[in-house]
């Protein structure tokens, strides 16, 4: 974690207390059907996912207008959950959510966006 700034940090905290509270499911799968249920707030995408599972989400993402956000790399968010690596989040609490919407706003320089175009 080289680029580890406080709200990074934070973040990466909050994505632990969302999987310790049941409000963020984990994996390719589990988020595509909490996408597909409306139950997900935003999607968190490794930086470093591979391009299927890219497309996958980021599709899924764009058809059901949720926010696909890249902010962690597969290892970040793996530890954050308690895993060795995670590619695919998707937080279903809005509560949850809000920290990872205001940190991709002003990681994209202040303008907060969803990275939902396709590949």
């Amino acid at each position: 974690m080289d680029t580890a700034t406080p709200k990074r940090l934070a973040g990466l905290q909050s994505l632990g207390m969302a999987r310790r509270a049941r409000r963020a499911a984990t994996g390719t799968d589990a988020a595509i059907a909490a996408i597909a249920s409306g139950q997900a707030a935003c999607v968190l995408l490794a930086t470093d996912a591979g391009d299927n599972v890219t497309k996958k989400i980021r599709d899924k993402c764009e058809s059901y207008r949720t926010s696909c956000l890249r902010i962690y790399t597969k290892e970040e968010m793996g530890r954050a959950v308690g895993r060795s690596v995670m590619a695919v989040i998707a937080v279903t609490d809005p509560g949850f959510a809000k920290p990872f919407k205001t940190l991709a706003g002003e990681i994209s320089g202040g303008v907060l966006f969803d990275e939902t175009e396709s590949i």
